[in-house]
């Protein structure tokens, strides 16, 4: 990666050197300048995954359990040479096997289950940059209503 170092001289004359630096990443951020020039973005997405689990708050969700759908979108910074090989990615496949682990573990809240996914996740592929995850619950136990909930929660590493 290339720094464009064009505007951080002007900078440094008003601020400090540590505010210059979260200036230019909020100005690359914002599309004003390219800050790293880099290969691009890869994104995975893990879509419609069904389990049947026993999350919720109340204990006939715990008993009878529900129907989940879950989908995951993964994105990380794109190495410079093409990917040849399964290490220089991020294995969905081992993805889903940290879903499918997850989810087998009983969790009051589908926000806790969410968050906790992104960190295993993370954990296991330190390159992520974004997560988003989405867990629907397909039947919710509330009278007369016809629908689903859904938690979205999404990270920035």
């Amino acid at each position: 990666m290339q720094r464009d170092t064009s505007a951080q001289k002007e900078c440094t004359d008003f601020i400090t050197p540590a505010e210059t630096q979260s200036i230019q990443v909020a100005l690359c951020l914002c599309g004003f300048f390219p800050l790293y020039k880099m290969a691009g973005i890869i994104t995975i997405k893990l879509n419609q995954l069904r389990f049947f689990a026993y999350h919720g708050l109340f204990a006939e969700e715990q008993q009878t359990g529900n129907e989940f759908e879950v989908n995951i979108i993964l994105s990380y910074p794109a190495p410079e040479a093409v990917i040849q090989d399964i290490a220089g990615t991020i294995n969905y496949a081992e993805v889903y096997a940290l879903v499918k682990k997850r989810m087998n573990q009983p969790t009051a809240l589908l926000e806790t289950l969410a968050m906790e996914m992104a960190a295993s996740i993370h954990t296991a592929f330190p390159q992520l940059s974004v997560a988003e995850i989405a867990i629907k619950k397909l039947h919710p136990p509330i009278e007369q209503f016809t629908g689903n909930v859904e938690v979205v929660y999404r990270k920035e590493y």
